[in-house]
């Protein structure tokens, strides 16, 4: 046994594990990387085995999936401020929940992996406690989402947030705007 034959079992798992994602229910929405891994594995497989961080899993879900949002994510990744906030995994639909720090504020970032929903983003007064009610609101925000759609949410949102378009027909130019957007927003 090598490190080589880990990854290759490692990355397998993953891309079983992506392909599983539309069957898998559970209660909460916002999963750390150990709720993620309980939720895939049939087997007790955790997060550790494979995994010291969630950044690692993040790679590797990009790696695997055939995304719409893979320079998205890829930006967003790099952004995370880990040391305030863990990554967040969405199960339906599969996305992630950023955590990037902003010249005033935190700014939650949710992306999809996949669909062609917009970045929802909202921003957070810089303290923990005020964050941490921000992310059970945002917790709400996606069950809503999940349960009656998004024109719901979009007609009946009281809080402050952006959205930023995908420009998909824009090819590399429509990026550039999206991350334009983001950058605008952050500073």
């Amino acid at each position: 046994i090598n490190t080589g034959l880990i990854e290759t079992v490692r990355f397998a798992y993953i891309k079983e594990a992506v392909k599983k994602k539309l069957t898998i229910d559970v209660d909460k929405n916002l999963l750390t990387m150990e709720e993620l891994f309980d939720a895939f594995s049939e087997k007790g497989v955790k997060a550790d085995t494979f995994y010291e961080d969630e950044k690692a899993l993040a790679e590797d879900l990009l790696a695997v999936s055939e995304t719409k949002h893979y320079q998205h994510l890829r930006t967003l990744a790099a952004k995370h401020a880990h040391h305030m906030m863990r990554l967040r995994f969405v199960l339906k639909p599969f996305s992630f929940l950023f955590l990037l720090e902003g010249s005033q504020h935190y700014h939650i970032v949710w992306e999809t992996l996949d669909t062609e929903e917009a970045t929802y983003v909202w921003p957070v007064a810089k303290d923990v406690q005020q964050l941490k009610l921000a992310l059970k609101k945002i917790e709400e925000i996606i069950q809503l989402v999940k349960v009656h759609g998004k024109v719901a949410y979009l007609s009946s949102a009281t809080e402050n947030y952006r959205r930023i378009f995908h420009h998909y027909k824009d090819g590399i130019k429509g990026f550039v705007k999206w991350k334009g957007e983001l950058e605008s927003i952050l500073t």
